[in-house]
């Protein structure tokens, strides 16, 4: 009987054995699992965060382009409203404040051109130098009503004023083109 039970007590053995070695296996997997699972937990969690980090920073940014187009076109707009002014009245005073105007909205542009589109900046630039040769077509205006006194002075004096005229249109189209243009960056 002795030698009959060794075979079973082996295989009992044996059995108890392979078992012990696969609840093992499973654990140390499970652990593994779990390991990896955390691991890749974390990995998660921090692709989420620089995710986020990155989303705000793109809001921000977005923020910033879109205060820095509002803050250029006020400018624009209030140097439209010199425009008009001179063109009523060719005060030097009036000049005076366009010029101070003009060389502050170049200023914001300068300090705005890293957040602005390359095309955006070189319109907004092209306008601001309309507006000067506008400026400076004013004060060549007011010199000919001071320097001539013939009949061809006349003639010079139109010229002036028609040339005037061109820009003064020119700077009130370009800012029309800029708001359809600003429209359809601001709406994407």
């Amino acid at each position: 009987m002795e030698i009959i039970l060794l075979p079973q007590v082996m295989a009992t053995l044996i059995t108890s054995i392979v078992s012990i070695i696969v609840v093992t296996i499973n654990i140390v997997t499970q652990f593994r699992m779990t390991k990896s699972n955390r691991m890749l937990a974390k990995e998660m969690e921090t692709l989420k965060d620089e995710s986020s980090k990155n989303f705000l920073m793109f809001s921000l940014h977005q923020n910033k382009n879109f205060d820095k187009q509002l803050e250029l076109w006020e400018n624009l707009i209030d140097l439209e409203e010199f425009v008009d002014e001179l063109w009523d009245s060719n005060f030097p005073r009036n000049r005076n404040k366009a010029k101070s105007f003009s060389k502050k909205a170049k200023i914001n542009l300068k300090k705005s051109r890293i957040f602005l589109e390359e095309d955006l900046y070189r319109e907004i630039e092209r306008i601001i130098n309309i507006l000067d040769r506008y400026l400076f077509g004013k004060e060549s205006l007011e010199e000919s009503y001071y320097k001539y006194t013939t009949e061809s002075s006349d003639i010079q004096i139109q010229r002036h004023i028609d040339v005037n005229s061109v820009l003064r249109n020119e700077y009130k189209e370009s800012l029309e083109k800029l708001v359809k243009y600003l429209r359809l960056q601001n709406n994407r």
